[in-house]
């Protein structure tokens, strides 16, 4: 029964984590605002962390329909608590971003309009890519527990080895989206002092390079 309880434990915190994986920008460079921001993420974390271990002491005691069934649900609701979280975020930290644009004398608006591009680009991406996590995790779960030759050990096995799989994949995608963003900004501010603030002179160490902060919108 144990065993049981954590598999299907170990589905539940699959298939409801990702959204939270690669999908936080950081468009500015207000320290109060990256600050609350990081503070809202380690209390959403919390509260999944909290929920996740009540939800554990709920399947017990549990048949295996019940238990599949409760995991089901419990996985759905908590991808899109994550996803409801991102977005709130990510609207934060596009205002964030829009606001030091419009403080920059030095882009054009057509820089700065390619700039909002490439950060909702990025953001469409790892949504779509979460929910592809999502759904695989989702379907490889309902399988796993449906196959009823497998030992409780073979279970977990193969978990741990889909978890791995999980994994790299989201690896993968950050490293491709980090190389996408270096290029990007390789490309719209090659010099220093392009993409400055006010409050330096173009060339000048002093003042917020906008385009770094921009620059920072995805990482």
């Amino acid at each position: 029964m144990q065993g049981k309880i954590l598999i299907s434990a170990l589905m539940a915190v699959l298939i409801g984590a990702g959204a939270l994986a690669g999908n936080q920008g950081k468009p500015g460079g207000n320290k109060a605002h990256w600050q609350q921001q990081k503070q809202e993420r380690q209390a959403h974390r919390q509260q999944m962390r909290e929920e996740s271990k009540a939800f554990q002491e709920t399947l017990k005691g549990l048949s295996a329909e019940e238990r599949a069934q409760a995991m089901q649900e419990f996985s759905e609701a908590r991808y899109q608590k994550n996803v409801t979280f991102n977005a709130q975020q990510y609207q934060e930290n596009l205002a964030q971003l829009k606001e030091n644009l419009a403080a920059n004398s030095n882009l054009t608006d057509a820089q700065k309009a390619e700039i909002v591009s490439f950060f909702e680009q990025q953001h469409l991406e790892n949504t779509e890519f979460n929910s592809q996590r999502h759904a695989a995790n989702t379907a490889f779960a309902r399988e796993l527990q449906q196959n009823a030759s497998l030992t409780p050990e073979q279970r977990r096995q193969q978990m741990k080895e889909h978890r791995r799989t999980d994994a790299a994949e989201r690896k993968a995608h950050r490293e491709q989206q980090q190389a996408e963003r270096k290029a990007f900004w390789n490309k719209t501010c090659p010099g220093k002092g392009d993409c400055h603030q006010p409050g330096g002179k173009k060339g000048k160490k002093t003042g917020q390079a906008s385009g770094q902060c921009a620059k920072q919108a995805a990482e």
